[in-house]
């Protein structure tokens, strides 16, 4: 956990001399009399529900993914796009919304992502088929890039101390647990009024959180800051992100060795290349490669990243587990996934405060093998399991992920140069939305490669047709297609096909656990190698 000795007394100072006659500072700080100004906790409260509504969107489509599907259509591959759409978008973007927040002022372009994020929830909330609901998702992502970067890089300059983490553990706290509560939640608007809820309730909160942040949040910005902005950085990035999950989404249905889906990655890597290398050497970069020079900055990212590729990936699987092969309503799927949550918060502030005596190093590597171990112990459950099984698994999980939270911002952001807050948060929210991107995408193959195998395998002594299994398999986000399959047998042998769907598609979700767990482990390793031991103070 960071102790900033230095550079709080500069910020003060600095603030003493720089500010402006508006309230906006000089560089990155705030007038002095800002740090004592209790507004700044109004102002955490509008931040903290500003970032509460963005994860929870990140997390609040799965459960409502079979309502979807009966409403509109659509495949399960179709229907990903809309849940992975809005991470990808978000994770391109970020590191860009958090430059302009250095550049434009962090308060005004968090205003203007909660007027987008507002604006496409109703796009949402109103869309007539998956078409429009693919796009309102993405435009919501374009307003969650805005809010994220500003709400986190706000924090460091609001406060200072304990404060500070105080600050960052809320943050972390109500950030986890609009990701986590998103299924229940999303799941009880769901079943007591339609899909649609999903997106209607976002508008009273962006408007709430919008009033607060006008109300108590004072504006502050980079004066020294260059202007220009990296196009050629931002085109390359965005297009191989794209590429890369549009390859991983499609996959499964294409197939692996289909000449659209090798070009795909092909052109993913082509563009990522491309883009480290444009980073390097343009004037602005969009991304601060400097910032990857300290150690502890890259051992928070790669664990940031992996946490969040095995939370989202978690939580989307089981959530259409619990519906399409256990038959549980959205709500009391939403509900079966809520151990995780309570050991989070508990666990929250004991982070925090190893973090405080001990440094990161800890907590971040014992929460990251804690989380894995709960993944791996999710990867056993079968389809005659008892649910206990899964609720031990959560909880382990939101132990270790409570565990981590806190310390992790704080390496990530928190210690990086006052003048870089909004650049190193940018960074820090694009590992979150693209791990949780790529969580979704990659489980998602996983385990539907696996299931498939699977349910292959079992069906083959039924005499089932190929184009039957296709239209099986491609029906597994949605209970028509199965259904219209199932009514050409009879009752014994769709009892056998039920059977061996559900068998199946516990066998798919329990290997892709497992291969969740092996990235768990290669973030440990990354944290034990790369996080150096003891208290760390900002460069």
């Amino acid at each position: 956990m960071s102790r900033r000795s230095d550079g709080k007394a500069g910020k003060a100072a600095g603030g003493k001399a720089g500010a402006a006659a508006d309230g906006t500072s000089a560089g990155a700080s705030l007038p002095a009399a800002t740090a004592a100004d209790p507004r700044r906790w109004w102002s955490l409260t509008g931040l903290c529900l500003a970032a509460a509504i963005v994860w929870f969107a990140a997390a609040n489509l799965p459960v409502a993914v079979p309502a979807i599907s009966n409403d509109l259509g659509g495949s399960l591959t179709t229907l990903q796009w809309a849940n992975t759409i809005f991470t990808l978008v978000t994770g391109a973007l970020v590191i860009a919304t958090g430059r302009l927040g250095d550049v434009l002022g962090r308060r005004k372009v968090l205003n203007v992502g909660l007027v987008i994020f507002l604006a496409a929830s109703v796009l949402c909330a109103l869309a007539p088929s998956t078409t429009i609901l693919i796009v309102g998702r993405a435009l919501m992502g374009v307003g969650a890039a805005a809010i994220l970067p500003a709400t986190l890089a706000i924090i460091p300059i609001e406060f200072s101390g304990k404060e500070e983490v105080i600050a960052f553990s809320v943050w972390m706290a109500v950030a986890g647990a609009g990701q986590a509560l998103a299924p229940a939640i999303s799941g009880g608007l769901t079943q007591a009024f339609s899909w649609r809820a999903i997106f209607w309730v976002d508008v009273p909160l962006c408007a709430a959180a919008l009033a607060l942040v006008l109300f108590a949040t004072p504006e502050s910005r980079d004066e020294g800051a260059d202007r220009s902005i990296d196009f050629a950085g931002l085109a390359t990035v965005v297009g191989g992100l794209v590429a890369l999950m549009y390859a991983l989404n499609e996959g499964p249905t294409r197939g692996w060795g289909s000449p659209v889906i090798v070009g795909s990655l092909a052109l993913a890597v082509a563009l990522l290349c491309a883009c480290l290398l444009i980073e390097r050497r343009v004037h602005n970069p969009l991304i601060h490669m400097g910032l990857f020079r300290r150690h502890s900055f890259d051992g928070a990212i790669i664990d940031n990243f992996v946490y969040n590729l095995t939370l989202a990936g978690t939580m989307n699987a089981l959530a259409i587990y619990l519906e399409e092969a256990r038959g549980y309503d959205p709500f009391t799927a939403g509900l079966l996934l809520l151990p995780s949550t309570f050991a989070l918060l508990l666990l929250i502030p004991v982070g925090g405060r190893i973090g405080l005596r001990r440094g990161p190093r800890f907590p971040l590597a014992a929460g990251t093998l804690i989380m894995g171990i709960g993944t791996f112990t999710l990867g056993f459950m079968t389809s005659s399991s008892p649910y206990a099984w899964m609720a031990v698994g959560l909880v382990i999980q939101g132990v270790g992920i409570g565990l981590f939270s806190t310390p992790l911002s704080d390496t990530a952001v928190g210690l990086a140069p006052a003048a870089e807050s909004g650049a190193a948060s940018g960074v820090f929210k694009m590992t979150s939305m693209v791990g949780g991107a790529f969580g979704i995408a990659i489980l998602a193959a996983f385990y539907r490669a696996i299931g498939f195998h699977h349910f292959d395998r079992g069906v083959a002594s039924l005499g089932l047709t190929p184009q039957q299994n296709a239209i099986l398999q491609d029906a597994s986000g949605t209970s028509r297609g199965a259904a219209d399959v199932l009514a050409q047998f009879p009752a014994d042998v769709q009892n056998k096909l039920v059977a061996i769907g559900n068998d199946a598609f516990a066998a798919g979700v329990g290997g892709a656990l497992k291969i969740a767990f092996a990235f768990a482990l290669l973030a440990f390793v990354a944290v034990l190698v790369l996080v150096p031991r003891g208290i760390l103070k900002r460069d």
